[in-house]
């Protein structure tokens, strides 16, 4: 477990047993945040859908209709009411709302999908996130 000293005077701990498994954060005894990536080896679902066997579009599709709103920022789509982040499952967002996937990408950059506690994106949401759509 490593510790890890935030500006914030907060103090938090990330876990992982290896490189296959979710890599769990704990703040004040209790676990705030778990993300996993494509190389896990569990198949992480989410309504039916196989989280990193999905084409990455019709993912962020059914997020964003469960969540009703998707934003990006950092190589990273969030949906806030869910409490998700997913990264590079959509790696480049254009202006004018153009997309390259995943599956269209040559790099292949690692995707992870985390799971975070209420609220942990809404203080980022304005200043570093911009609405966008998968509809």
């Amino acid at each position: 477990m490593d510790r890890k000293d935030l500006p914030t005077g907060d103090v938090v701990y990330r876990e992982s047993r290896d490189l296959e498994s979710p890599l769990i954060t704990y703040r004040d005894g209790r676990v705030v945040e778990i993300m996993v990536d494509h190389h896990s080896r569990f198949d992480v679902t989410y309504r039916g859908l196989s989280v990193f066997a999905t084409p990455a579009r019709d993912l962020l599709r059914e997020l964003e209709r469960q969540d009703g709103r998707a934003f990006w920022g950092f190589g990273a789509v969030v949906f806030p009411a869910l409490s998700v982040g997913t990264s590079n499952f959509v790696v480049a967002v254009a202006d004018d709302g153009a997309k390259l996937w995943w599956e269209e990408s040559p790099e292949k950059p690692p995707r992870s999908l985390t799971l975070a506690e209420r609220g942990a994106y809404d203080p980022f949401l304005a200043a570093h996130y911009r609405q966008v759509t998968f509809a």
